[in-house]
């Protein structure tokens, strides 16, 4: 299953009738939550997807300007919300919260495969009381897609994201090699060849711009047109920041899995590591979130599965600085230590390198112990 993301240029009719498909949407989204939560806190059981979807139904009859917008989106809007609740319950994520205007919005649209005539590879794709989209074709769907996502970012633009099961397999090298790697902020990536990656830097060298734009920002009137327009300037540049350091990770997580079958890297905890605290700490903070340590990993997750190759994270609390890959035997070191000299096999470490060839072994080992 894949996703393929294009630009979209909507007309002056399908802005319109966009913004009745958010917004009907972002008002089911709400009535959902809220329907839920109520018969929660009366009977102790929440409404299940299926029943939400039956007093959509009943909603529509009260509410006539509901089908205005498609139908798949409001059924869509509560697989959302039921999704959702799933990843709370499972503690991968908080409660889910209302939908606001302000915030980035988005809409689903199931297609039916019946109707072949409103998609075709690089030339037509029709969406419900949208027609036909105007689409910048940048990559091949090579089968007819599931569904497509149409949304807009905090800089007005717009994107349908298209979700398809592809039957073309990638060019997959074939390689016996292994590799572990070792995540850092001097280095981002550091491997058990000795290779050292450095980290791009993207916000630090926007930092003065963005500074000085939301410096702007906040001194424009609130409520006005020139708050709207120094407002989007901002947006751009967070959205230039986020692509540049996308197009970087995705290089490097691609050159990865291309050419190592086994890649073993450790769990960071990029949270705890950015909490808020004083000056010093603040840069550290923007140093952390910057190398994007935890986007790099669902790149190599997910495209680890596409070349059929296998990624291995050790535990958090498995210590790999200051261990000898050789001997095993164990140094307590400072952030100054760069390299240190084993005192039981006297070979001398380069402090990453090290790490990384440690978290390679603990992975063969655990692949073995499996």
């Amino acid at each position: 299953m894949k996703a393929a993301r294009f630009k979209f240029y909507p007309t002056l009719r399908q802005r319109r009738q966009l913004a009745k498909e958010l917004g009907h949407s972002r008002y089911v989204f709400n009535w959902a939550l809220k329907a839920k939560s109520d018969l929660y806190k009366e009977s102790g059981v929440g409404a299940t997807r299926f029943q939400l979807s039956g007093m959509l139904t009943e909603l529509k009859k009260e509410t006539e300007w509901l089908k205005e917008a498609s139908s798949t989106v409001l059924s869509e809007t509560i697989e959302d919300l039921d999704s959702g609740f799933q990843r709370f319950f499972k503690k991968l994520a908080r409660y889910p919260r209302r939908k606001k205007y302000r915030t980035a919005q988005s809409c689903r649209y199931t297609l039916d495969k019946r109707q072949t005539k409103i998609f075709k590879d690089g030339e037509i794709l029709k969406l419900p009381k949208l027609g036909a989209c105007k689409l910048k074709w940048t990559s091949p769907v090579d089968v007819f897609p599931n569904t497509a996502t149409v949304s807009r970012d905090s800089c007005g633009r717009w994107f349908i994201s298209l979700q398809f099961d592809s039957q073309i397999k990638p060019d997959i090298p074939k390689t016996c090699q292994e590799i572990g790697l070792d995540l850092g902020l001097k280095d981002l990536v550091v491997t058990s060849e000795g290779e050292k990656i450095k980290p791009k830097k993207v916000y630090n060298k926007m930092y003065k711009t963005l500074k000085r734009r939301a410096r702007h920002l906040s001194k424009a009137r609130k409520k006005s047109k020139n708050r709207i327009k120094k407002k989007l300037r901002v947006a751009r540049v967070h959205s230039k920041i986020a692509n540049r350091r996308k197009d970087d990770l995705h290089k490097l997580s691609t050159s990865l899995v291309r050419r190592y079958r086994l890649i073993a890297c450790e769990d960071l905890s990029v949270q705890s590591m950015s909490r808020k605290g004083s000056k010093i700490k603040r840069k550290f903070n923007r140093a952390v979130r910057d190398c994007s340590w935890r986007q790099l990993r669902t790149f190599l997750e997910y495209k680890s599965k596409w070349y059929e190759r296998e990624l291995m994270v050790i535990p958090r609390f498995q210590r790999s600085t200051g261990v000898c890959p050789d001997c095993g035997e164990q140094v307590d070191l400072s952030l100054k230590d760069r390299s240190w000299t084993c005192p039981k096999c006297l070979k001398e470490h380069d402090r990453d390198i090290a790490a990384a060839k440690v978290i390679l072994g603990i992975a063969r080992s655990a692949r073995t112990v499996a």
